[in-house]
């Protein structure tokens, strides 16, 4: 999220970002959280008492911490959204291509589905 939010974060958008905020958004694109992907530093780490974003701050957002349980549906929905931004963002493709490739680097070492 340090690429996205601090490093360049002009690769999302604002609508992108208030969407990322709103939990609804998240599971449409596809992201299997529980809870919105960011949240604004103003409003806390906390949901109804209970720390559900990660302590360090990026560019005024916090980042859940709250993803579902199964951690290859999440890198796979992560290396998703990572895919799309590249589709959208050639110019940076450089950037972001190391990301996806973490994505599927994880998936073939730990995800491997036995038919």
């Amino acid at each position: 999220m340090q690429t996205l939010l601090v490093d360049h974060p002009s690769l999302l958008s604002d609508v992108e970002k208030r969407g990322l905020t709103d939990s609804t958004y998240c599971k449409k694109i596809g992201l299997r959280i529980g809870f919105a992907l960011i949240r604004k530093k103003g409003c806390g780490k906390n949901i109804r008492g209970r720390p559900r974003y990660w302590a360090e701050a990026y560019g005024g957002f916090y980042v859940c911490s709250q993803w579902s349980r199964d951690h290859c549906d999440n890198a796979q929905s992560l290396l998703t959204f990572v895919e799309d931004l590249i589709k959208r963002n050639r110019e940076h493709e450089g950037t972001l291509r190391p990301h996806a490739q973490d994505f599927c680097k994880y998936l073939a070492l730990n995800c491997r589905r036995v038919p």
